[in-house]
This record gives C-alpha cells, structure tokens and sequence, in this order.
C-alpha cells in the first residue's frame, strides 16, 4: 500500500499517512463542509492499510479546532477488527469464577 496524504484547507486538517513509518497525523482545523464525505476518505484508506496487517499505528492528532460534527466522525472510526483482536490484551479472570470471562 503507497502512503496517503490530503493538504490542508481553510476547512480540512492536513492528514498523513505513512505505511512504511506506521503513522497517522491528522493537524489544523476540522469543520468540512461535508464531514461524512471528508472522514469517508480517511477511513476506506485505513481500511485498506489494516488489510496489511500492520503491527501498530501510531496516531498523533493536533486540532486546533474542530466541530461537533468532526467530534462525531472522529470518535465512530476505530481500529480493523482483526487489528484489535490481535492487539487485545488478555483480561485476568476472576478468581472466585476461574471459568468466568469476566475481568476483575
């Protein structure tokens, strides 16, 4: 997969992504016109850098302002399922139920 990069606007944060040096940056100001569009983009690109199996992603993210509905659109992306399932810590079971999936 080749890196993915959009310039900053007066509306967009710059975003980065460098497959090579597992990174995401995301930097400025974050009130697109059509924030579902802009934040469509960011996660079909990380959707195809998951199907990588890549061991980490480091994400560093510097808004200096965002609206609500960029909070929304941040917040419901999260990482590949498969990305997560491999990453899992495993959860110390409680000793009073040794066969109990429940953590302390």
């Amino acid at each position: 997969m080749s890196d993915f990069s959009l310039q900053a606007t007066s509306r967009t944060p710059a975003v980065h992504l460098n497959t090579a040096g597992m990174t995401l940056a995301i930097s400025g100001e974050s009130y697109p016109e059509d924030v579902r569009q802009f934040y469509t983009t960011i996660n079909e690109q990380l959707a195809v850098y998951f199907t990588t199996k890549p061991d980490r992603l480091d994400v560093a993210i510097k808004l200096t302002y965002f609206n609500s509905g960029s909070a929304r659109a941040c917040n419901q992306h999260r990482p590949h399922n498969a990305f997560r399932q491999r990453h899992a810590t495993p959860q110390p079971q409680n000793p009073a139920c040794p066969d109990s999936a429940q953590p302390l």
